[in-house]
Parts: structure tokens; C-alpha cells; sequence
């Protein structure tokens, strides 16, 4: 197959075909990229800082085009598209305050008593050439939160953005030409799956920046070979509400976070813990908060959610569901499905070994377990395989500090759900849920290395 078709996931037309990358022009583009290296180092950070803020201007000229664009290809609602912007306008200004931030050191040889009377002075140097893999669900946002860190370093930059949305990531690339990002530092490419396998395994390669599945990423150390692999993966993030907690405010962030982006986040909520104490209020409160969304038209203002990415997708997840339903499982709200867009749902009495609690689910399921003992929930999260983000509702400051402790996750949001980041965060999980830390200051630690010179 030698090119694919972007389907709007609520219309089902056709928006484009796109060919793909032949593998030899891939391997053309990556060669270009080497002509780049010089030109980022006669830059300097001034001059990169310049185009950034240049690239500041021109997303925010042309903000509706992007979230239309967004919306038309993945689906998300239109609010959340302008969000999605306003967010990448946020990732790119805390790239231009967290690359001035970035200093060096020197080093005293003779602190433990080595007769040298040296000093090392340390600086941050660009890796070199940078594979950067991105996801659908958030296609500008999580692009700029590897090519704009990336390219303050001082890297040049092979982007493989997801088919799905592609005209997103054209778009994009365009205005980075536009705002002075020369073409030799950045490389827009779409191979198919068997020359991306091909392609990462050459050594002009020097790391691998991916967002996507532990599958994906799987599959990447197989042929990748020796080089720095950076990946932010899934999650099945805890959701524990304890019977001191706002139930109202509890409620509305389970709904919110759970079902927004038609519940395609990673750090969604996906595995929710109501002590038993307030299960029934809280199912009730949850209940009534889905049943105020408004399915539908994406591009409309008034819709909360709309579809998910492709028919297949939302019919696997009926699937599951039903299955899960055969097994005993109960739902709370009837199950409604038009091609790819499906109604959020509730289920409860779903079994401990249901994929529905086990994977991470990337759908509009909520899965309501109650439980009596907070140690044994910690013990039940801590036995599963991501370790991206969790979220607890207690005005327990001590309860709160314990369970950080505890849990194997990459950040504890109190009061709050697993789905809050903040793009200056650190960003990264244990387990299967990645490798390194995103966010913007420890993206451009990451895809740098230091030097030392000794005097």
C-alpha cells in the first residue's frame, strides 16, 4: 500500500490521500538533516529563541485553521481543539524560558583531595539528529513538546507524525519554515510501518523520541539498535476518592478527565477507586454529570464530546464491552453507538481480569470498583503494568503524602484527577508506561548530552 486516506471520524469523508514516504527519500531527508547541524550551531540560542517566538505569533495568527484542521481529522470538539493551541502557545514559551535557563557547571578537581588543581567545566550539547513519533489525540501540543525543546537544544528534527492527522502536522511544519526554522534542521516524513522499522535502525539516528503504545514502542527496540530512546507511553491511571473527599468536585473531574478527548488521553482516568463508604453517592453524582454531555457534531460549540478516531476503534471497543457485560458486568447508562461515535458509558460488577481494568482502555468507559481498605487498592494499582499518572480526592494531607510514596506512578495529582499536566511539568511514568520525562526543561536535558572540559 503505497498511500492511505485521512477519514474524518465524524463525517466519514475523505479529507486527503497521502502518499507515503518512499523509504529512499526518507533515508534523502535524513541525510539533509546532516547539512543542518552546522547551521544550528552557527544559530546559537538568541537566534533560536528569535524563531520560536516568531513561531509564538504565527500559531496564534492562524489558531483557527489549526483547530478546525484538528478537529475535522481526529474528531475532538472544537473547544478542546482551541485549547489543545492555546496549550502548544504555552509549550513553546516555556521552551524559550527553560533554554536560557539552562546552565553549565564547574567542577573543583581537588574537592576530594585529588592533587590536580583541576577544573572541569561542563556544558549541554545537542544530541545530533532526532526521530520525533507522535500520536493523534493531541497532534500539535505533543509535536512542539518534542520539536520545540529539540530544536532549542540545538538538534535537527525527523518528524513522523500519525497519519491520522497529518494535515495537522503539515500545517504545522509550514509555519515552523515560516517563523525561521531552517529546512535542513526539520524534515516532516510519513513512511509506512516496514520502512519506519528500516529507518530506525540507521546510525544517523542518534535518539528516538516516541508518544505512543508500549506495543509501538516495543516493536522500536527490536530494530532501533543502540541509541538513546526517549518514549511516552500508555496509562490505565488510578482514580481514588476516599470518604472525606468533595464528591461534587470529584465527580465533575472523573466525568471531565474520563470522557474528554472521547476518553483518548493517556493520562486519563481509566481505574476508578470509590471507598465503599461513598460509593453510591458518588456513582450517582458521576451518573448525573454524563448525562449532561452533549454527543455529537464536533465542530458545534455545544458539544462535549465527539467521536472516536475510526469506526474500527469504536466498534472494538463495543466489543469489549459486551463481553465484559456477558461476564457479569452491569451498565449504568444505555450503550449507544453511531459508527464512530460512542455514547460515554458506566460499568460497574465489572470481573478484576476484565481488559476493561487490566488494559488501558482508550474509549469512553468509566469502570467504578469500590473498595474498603486504601492499602490493598495501593497493592491492586501497584500489581498492574503502567505507572503513568494517579489522583486522589482526601483533605488527608498526611493520607495524601503516604499514598505518593506508595504508588508506582510518575506523579500524584491531589484533589485532582490523573489527567491534569502542566507543560512545564514533568511528565513521565514507570513500568510500561515509558522511559524519561517529558515536559519542557527535562526534554531539552534529555535530548542533550554533557561535555566536559578539563583545565
Amino acid at each position: 500500500m503505497s498511500s492511505f486516506k485521512i477519514i474524518s471520524p465524524y463525517s466519514q469523508t475523505t479529507l486527503e490521500t497521502i502518499r507515503y514516504t518512499p523509504f529512499d527519500d526518507t533515508v534523502n531527508q535524513l541525510n539533509h538533516l546532516k547539512l543542518g547541524l552546522p547551521i544550528q550551531e552557527s544559530l546559537g540560542i538568541s537566534d533560536r529563541i528569535s524563531i520560536l517566538n516568531k513561531l509564538i505569533h504565527i500559531l496564534e495568527k492562524h489558531i483557527d485553521t489549526f483547530a478546525t484542521l484538528i478537529t475535522s481529522e481526529m474528531g475532538k470538539p472544537i473547544a478542546e481543539s482551541y485549547a489543545e493551541m492555546k496549550r502548544a502557545l504555552i509549550t513553546l514559551k516555556s521552551t524559550i524560558v527553560d533554554i536560557q535557563a539552562l546552565r553549565g557547571e564547574a567542577i573543583d578537581s581537588t574537592i576530594y583531595g585529588i592533587p590536580s588543581n583541576k577544573i572541569g567545566i561542563v556544558q549541554h550539547f545537542p544530541l545530533g539528529i532526532i526521530l520525533c513519533i507522535t500520536p493523534f489525540n493531541f497532534p500539535i501540543n505533543l509535536a512542539l513538546h518534542k520539536l520545540a525543546p529539540g530544536f532549542a537544544a540545538g538538534n535537527c528534527l525527523l518528524f513522523k507524525p500519525s497519519p491520522k492527522t497529518y494535515l495537522s502536522a503539515k500545517k504545522l511544519v509550514e509555519c515552523c519554515y515560516e517563523a525561521g526554522i531552517p529546512k535542513e534542521c526539520l524534515q516532516l516524513i510519513m513512511p509506512s510501518i516496514d520502512d519506519l522499522q528500516k529507518l530506525v535502525s540507521l546510525s544517523n539516528i542518534n535518539c528516538i523520541s516516541l508518544t505512543g503504545s508500549p506495543d509501538a514502542a516495543k516493536s522500536i527496540t527490536q530494530h532501533m539498535g543502540l541509541k538513546k530512546f526517549l518514549c511516552e507511553l500508555g496509562g490505565n491511571d488510578p482514580f481514588i476518592v476516599m470518604p472525606d473527599a468533595d464528591l461534587s468536585l470529584a465527580a465533575k473531574t472523573a466525568v471531565s478527565q474520563r470522557f474528554g478527548t472521547a476518553g483518548q488521553r493517556c493520562n486519563a482516568p481509566k481505574r476508578f477507586y470509590i471507598h465503599e463508604s461513598i460509593y453510591d453517592d458518588f456513582k450517582a453524582l458521576v451518573i448525573s454529570e454524563t448525562q449532561s454531555l452533549t454527543v455529537g457534531d464536533p465542530s458545534l460549540n455545544t458539544t462535549d464530546i465527539g467521536p472516536m478516531i475510526s469506526i474500527e476503534v469504536a466498534q472494538l471497543l463495543a466489543n469489549s464491552v459486551q463481553k465484559a457485560i456477558k461476564q457479569g458486568a452491569i451498565s449504568l447508562l444505555p450503550i449507544q453507538r453511531e459508527g464512530a461515535l460512542f455514547h460515554p458509558i458506566i460499568l460497574e460488577s465489572v470481573l478484576p481480569d476484565s481488559p476493561l481494568i487490566m488494559d488501558e482502555v482508550f474509549g469512553p468507559v468509566m469502570v467504578l470498583q469500590s473498595f474498603s481498605d486504601l492499602n490493598t487498592a495501593i497493592k491492586t494499582i501497584n500489581a498492574g503494568s503502567y505507572g503513568l499518572q494517579a489522583g486522589i480526592f482526601t483533605n488527608d494531607i498526611n493520607l495524601a503524602k503516604s499514598t505518593f510514596n506508595r504508588l508506582q506512578v510518575g506523579a500524584l495529582n491531589l484533589n485532582d484527577g490523573p489527567g491534569f499536566r502542566a507543560d512545564h511539568f514533568p511528565f513521565s511514568g514507570i513500568k510500561d508506561s515509558g522511559i524519561g520525562s517529558e515536559g519542557t526543561r527535562y526534554t531539552i536535558e534529555a535530548m542533550s548530552y554533557r561535555k566536559t572540559l578539563v583545565i
